[in-house]
């Protein structure tokens, strides 16, 4: 009752503006069908309308609405949505028809090869009702394509709703979060990295403002660049520092408006790609109901809605799950419980990214997080919590139209716990190689054992920023690039080359305001500031040795420190890098802050001097005499 009173407002709030449209002929994006002429500007009899969040209102009162707007279809699932009938004044067979368009072309499509099927199509008005639409990809190019579903028996034909889908030649999904504030690595990540994701989450919302931040805009545009056809974009919501304080029900309804007018205003400004959804990664245990309100918002605006929780068992630390019989189970935001579950249940989630790394104490099927075998045993686990209906579901409860998507880090140093498949925190030794190769073994496994995997579609990491720069964040044993080419297929980084760079600082044991040293290499308008162990400058007459990783992890070259800035210009294969000019920076103390010298000075022997791969160097720096001197060692 309560929605049929919002429904009457929304209808006389509206009927002027949609009698001017019929008077004018005008279809105003909505799906129109008139049974009987008026001119009356205080009714709307006989006209078939849709709401901005795809809603469709029948003329006799039905509302008919979809669970999944946008899909994502790859060829080895089934991409399924479902369609909603509410009510009406009257009883009618809709006779529902799936019409697939290529693009923006208002013509079927006769070659796209995607085939749609109802399980019902003779749903009706006058009663609640449903169908699955499910879309198969297994013969269309990849693209973008959408599937109108028309009411064939009634009135006029009228296009009851509109489902976008977007096809990947991919078999599986593969979903990758991009840290939008961690500017310093975005250069790193290649067009193949890009490439290999079929899902791109953009990493974080700004939860207090809708305005464009032109930094995450250009982050965001160079990703839908190199993305492959058929990407979806999601934005996200949360991470470490959404707290309850700042998400909580109270402040769900502001911060639905504000995510969704924020996707609006970057849409108007990007280029050949848009987000189509948001991401809610909510830790800090943040509560179930507004969670739910969230979830439930977001749908209601029109938009795809992933969830990105962390896997749990409501028995707490010491517990574990039985694979087959998951009935302890959680999908948490913190802690021992399922935050996330009702709002799963509800039908309102499309995706869920889940976490299976930073908790730990606890198992499935006896493994724990610091155990490849985990994954799968998390992946079996969650098959076996889906359900066609969820409703009275006392445990975890995935609805059949959900997609469960496998999370994992892309190496140690992207968890900063030990409780990842590589057990460790990237500063500890471990083969990412050996254990990335069992990973994708078992994926592998798992796309023929539909009986155990069956409700699994694919592998989502965080991130592509630690992936491609994981010295960024303190991992000395990740290759770069090394998930997304293993597990995602990108095309592998060519070998980091032998290289050693030198910074000696040479000035006098005394003290001078410019007596400790450090020096900024100039590269294609980049400055990689050298001689900063630490953060701090350099002592006189001391040195230190900085390389490649290869360098860095050769026995014979003790002493060499690795060098993400040395990595990143070697990174796609370049036999050298030339430095326009090489300046010397001068400190009072040690103790100096490295970005605020005492004074600089241009080296006279650095202007476009060119490093070749597979030498040793060693530039000498005077910062006292303002002397300079650059040598290849071997």
């Amino acid at each position: 009752m309560f929605r049929m009173r919002i429904f009457y407002r929304v209808f006389l709030a509206l009927s002027v503006f949609l009698s001017f449209l019929i008077l004018t002929g005008c279809n105003g994006g909505s799906s129109t069908s008139s049974t009987s002429s008026t001119s009356s500007s205080t009714s709307v009899s006989g006209v078939n309308y849709t709401l901005p969040n795809g809603l469709t209102i029948l003329s006799n009162g039905a509302q008919i609405s979809t669970s999944n707007s946008s899909l994502l279809a790859v060829p080895g699932k089934t991409g399924l949505s479902r369609l909603f009938v509410n009510g009406g004044t009257s009883t009618t067979n809709l006779g529902l028809v799936a019409v697939v368009r290529d693009g923006q072309e208002q013509t079927p499509n006769q070659n796209s090869n995607l085939k749609v099927t109802l399980t019902n199509a003779n749903v009706s008005t006058g009663a609640t009702d449903q169908t699955d639409v499910k879309v198969d990809a297994a013969n269309a190019p990849e693209g973008n394509y959408y599937v109108d579903i028309i009411a064939s028996n009634y009135p006029n034909s009228p296009v009851v709703a509109t489902i976008s889908v977007s096809v990947s030649n991919f078999n599986t999904v593969k979903a990758s979060y991009l840290q939008l504030d961690a500017a310093g690595s975005l250069s790193a990540i290649t067009a193949s990295g890009y490439a290999s994701s079929n899902i791109i989450i953009f990493a974080f919302a700004n939860l207090s403002s809708s305005a464009v931040n032109p930094s995450y805009l250009s982050a965001m545009q160079t990703a839908i660049n190199y993305e492959s056809s058929g990407t979806i974009n999601l934005l996200s919501i949360g991470g470490q520092y959404a707290t309850p304080s700042v998400i909580n029900t109270a402040t769900a309804s502001n911060i639905i408006n504000i995510v969704s007018n924020e996707i609006t205003a970057y849409n108007a400004q990007l280029t050949n790609g848009r987000i189509t959804g948001v991401d809610l990664d909510l830790e800090n245990s943040i509560d179930a109901a507004t969670i739910t309100a969230l979830a439930h918002g977001f749908k209601a605006k029109g938009l795809l809605v992933s969830t990105a929780p962390q896997v749990y068992s409501t028995g707490g630390p010491g517990s574990n799950v039985v694979p087959t019989s998951p009935t302890n189970l959680a999908l948490t935001s913190g802690g021992a419980n399922n935050q996330y579950a009702a709002a799963i249940a509800a039908g309102d989630v499309d995706y869920i990214m889940v976490q299976t790394y930073n908790t730990g104490g606890w198992t499935v099927g006896g493994y724990a997080e610091n155990q490849v075998q985990f994954f799968e045993s998390v992946a079996q686990a969650l098959n076996y919590t889906v359900e066609s209906n969820c409703t009275g579901a006392v445990n975890l409860c995935i609805p059949s139209g959900t997609r469960i998507v496998i999370g994992e880090v892309s190496n140690g140093g992207a968890s900063g716990t030990l409780n990842n498949i590589y057990a460790s925190t990237g500063s500890t030794s471990y083969n990412q190689s050996n254990i990335l190769s069992q990973l994708s073994s078992q994926i592998t496994a798992m796309e023929s054992d539909t009986t155990n995997y069956g409700n699994i579609y694919g592998v989502m990491q965080w991130s592509l920023n630690n992936d491609y720069l994981p010295s960024g964040w303190n991992d000395n044993y990740a290759t770069a690039g090394g998930f997304s080419s293993t597990i995602f297929g990108a095309t592998p980084l060519p070998p980091l080359p032998y290289f050693i760079l030198q910074i000696t600082n040479s000035a006098p044991n005394q003290a001078n305001p410019n007596a400790y040293a450090s020096a900024t290499l100039v590269v294609s308008g980049q400055y990689w500031v050298f001689g900063t162990l630490w953060n701090q400058p350099i002592s006189p007459r001391l040195y230190q040795l900085w390389g490649t990783k290869p360098s860095s992890q050769n026995p014979a070259t003790p002493g060499v420190i690795d060098s993400n800035n040395l990595d990143n210009l070697f990174s796609a294969g370049q036999p050298s890098f030339t430095a326009s000019q090489i300046i010397i920076n001068g400190y009072p103390s040690n103790s100096t802050n490295i970005y605020s010298p005492n004074a600089q000075f241009p080296c006279p022997a650095g202007t476009n001097y060119v490093f070749k791969a597979g030498h040793s160097y060693n530039v000498q720096v005077n910062a006292v005499y303002q002397s300079c001197a650059i040598s290849m060692v071997n």
